[in-house]
């Protein structure tokens, strides 16, 4: 027997199954909460109130209610990312594993605040050992569990917090288990030896580190990683000596406490010592010190000021892009914005992620209409740029520093458009990931002074701003809104947010096309400049509607698509459908097999 889901109520998956309110509970007032009914991936079904006995007609009933005899449900795989820590209040993970039974033993990570960031488990089977990592894990639709799934890069570090001024550093768990036996401070890393570099090793700085490496080649190679780590963080670094004669794969967990004592105070300086630094009080400034007024460092009057953040957002095709490359244009010569904002020369990066060729002929038909003399500072960046990516920020700060060497000025401006691409794999909406990518935008304005502006887009409800977490706009301190109507050809700019000076008015423009040249079609190449129109000209501000929405039906205009995150994201950002609903939506439309599989593997209409 199997069942219609669309027949049935709150269908949602959870652990591996999917649950709903179980219709035979139903008819007589039962299952407020929707989860007694259970079905497995491979259609079975049953209420949890009705076992044994009266199972089997408990279950005759939900499938008259809710049965199909031919059709099994459709199940997706739920796709688990590990997060960085479980929350105090998660549920104790069970460790048994479906073929070796329960551990022999495991350990568990914490972070440097106390939560659970990991657990590796030590089974022992016939073949000898095999460790399994554990960790707290988020799928696609939101739901959270302990899964087999190793911590997230960077990794923390093993007994945190390390608090002493020296620590030992072993090969396992288990040697560092045995050095903390002896009443010494110690810490590993998870992920065996070849997995040194995922780790995160800051909490070792100024510290003496003692490195107990293992008597095998493995054990050489991560010292040698752990050395060139450890260089620059720890205040001085040595080394156990193995005593000789000593069999493979000897370690810290084969010795006694007293030869551990030894063989750590014999260890061998490899480095010279280095004091850590000393602490500083934060710089405090007296009140009276601080007489007079002080004016915002605007280096685009009253748009855009020194070192800021700012976000320039709009639907798709509204100009948005061509109005970046005109302002910044205009800081790169200097020319004053619109004819009339005065504007302080320096150098610009340009982050193109979307477009290299429709970049290239912006540059053009600006360079042609005499807007981007030859020589002007005006730089173009067409890697794939991530403020996601661990390291990409302080690249991107690299290469910023580069263009302010090479022009001999400062750089004022750096645009990455768009931000969606910038965050590409990571969730707009989620905080977390969010935050991640304000943290880079920061770092890079910390390390060049360089005002950062994202473009990004908003949702199928333009007046209801910029998409995504509202940890952005908290963040930036300008909000630049690009709007055109349909039909119109007239482009409105209004500022939304302005921290530290007034908003100022709407700043209307159009396009003038230039013509680059031919194709090896013989067709004509053109592009775009910015005529920037009178402020009349401006369309009135937008008011806010009600959250858009889509039905089932209405998702079947969006395919064919390569795969079901694609279809997600363009209904999402056509219609503004959430992502739970999106999901039931899709449920409803498998059941009712509306939906297949293309030849080319991804998603069709039936």
């Amino acid at each position: 027997m199997s069942l219609n889901l669309s027949k049935l109520e709150k269908v949602r998956p959870s652990g591996g199954k999917t649950i709903a309110r179980c219709p035979a509970c139903a008819e007589t007032g039962n299952d407020k909460k929707a989860d007694h009914l259970f079905i497995g991936t491979d259609g079975q079904f049953g209420c949890i109130l009705h076992q044994g006995e009266d199972g089997a007609q408990h279950r005759q009933r939900i499938h008259e209610l809710a049965g199909i005899d031919d059709v099994k449900p459709t199940m997706e795989k739920s796709i688990w990312t590990p997060l960085p820590s479980a929350p105090a209040n998660a549920p104790t993970p069970s460790l048994r594993h479906w073929k070796h039974g329960q551990p022999s033993t495991h350990w568990i990570y914490k972070t440097e605040a106390g939560l659970t960031a990991g657990i590796v488990a030590r089974l022992d089977t016939a073949t000898g050992k095999e460790t399994w990592p554990v960790s707290w894990c988020r799928d696609q639709h939101g739901n959270t569990g302990w899964q087999i799934k190793a911590m997230p890069e960077p990794r923390p570090l093993y007994a945190l917090p390390l608090v002493d001024s020296f620590v030992v550093i072993t090969e396992g768990e288990k040697c560092a288990d045995a050095v903390i036996a002896a009443n010494l401070p110690a810490t590993t890393w998870a992920g065996g030896c070849g997995a040194v570099t995922k780790a995160y090793w800051e909490p070792l700085r100024g510290k003496v580190a003692v490195i107990w490496p293992d008597n095998d080649e493995p054990g050489r190679k991560a010292l040698s990683a752990l050395i060139e780590i450890l260089t620059g963080i720890a205040s001085q670094i040595k080394v156990v000596q193995i005593p000789e004669g000593k069999p493979v794969k000897w370690d810290a967990a084969d010795t006694d406490s007293s030869e551990i004592f030894r063989l750590v105070d014999e260890a061998v300086v490899i480095t010279a010592e280095s004091p850590p630094p000393a602490s500083r009080a934060f710089p405090i400034v007296r009140s009276d010190e601080m007489k007079g007024s002080c004016e915002p460092l605007d280096f685009v009057e009253g748009l855009l000021t020194e070192g800021g953040a700012s976000v320039v957002y709009g639907p798709s095709n509204c100009g948005k892009t061509f109005w970046a490359f005109d302002l910044a244009a205009c800081v790169a010569t200097g020319r004053p914005f619109r004819d009339e904002l005065e504007v302080d020369q320096g150098a610009v990066v340009y982050v193109a992620l979307e477009g290299v060729h429709g970049a290239r002929n912006r540059v053009e038909a600006m360079r042609r209409e005499g807007l981007l003399p030859d020589g002007s500072p005006f730089f173009l960046c067409f890697a794939p740029v991530s403020l996601l990516e661990t390291g990409h920020d302080k690249q991107l700060a690299e290469s910023v520093k580069a263009a302010a060497e090479q022009s001999n000025l400062p750089c004022r401006l750096v645009v990455i458009d768009t931000l969606a691409r910038a965050m590409a794999g990571g969730e707009e909406n989620g905080g977390k990931d969010m935050t991640t990518a304000v943290q880079s935008m920061d770092a890079v304005r910390a390390a060049t002074g360089a005002h950062v502006m994202l473009v990004h887009h908003c949702g199928k409800d333009e007046a209801r701003g910029a998409r995504g977490h509202s940890s952005l706009r908290a963040a930036v301190d300008t909000e630049i809104e690009v709007s055109r109507a349909d039909g119109e050809t007239i482009s409105t700019v209004r500022v939304t947010k302005q921290r530290d000076m007034e908003a100022g008015e709407p700043m209307p423009f159009s396009f003038r096309v230039v013509e680059l040249g031919t194709s090896r079609r013989h067709k004509p190449i053109t592009s775009c400049v910015v005529h920037h129109e009178d402020e009349m000209m401006a369309a009135k501000p937008r008011k806010a509607g009600r959250a858009p929405t889509c039905t089932p039906e209405g998702m079947l205009a969006y395919l064919p698509v390569a795969n079901v995150k694609e279809w997600q994201t363009a209904v999402s950002e056509d219609t503004g459908l959430s992502r739970s609903q999106f999901y039931d939506h899709k449920r409803h439309l498998e059941a009712g097999n509306r939906v297949r599989k293309s030849s080319t593997g991804g998603l069709e209409k039936a």
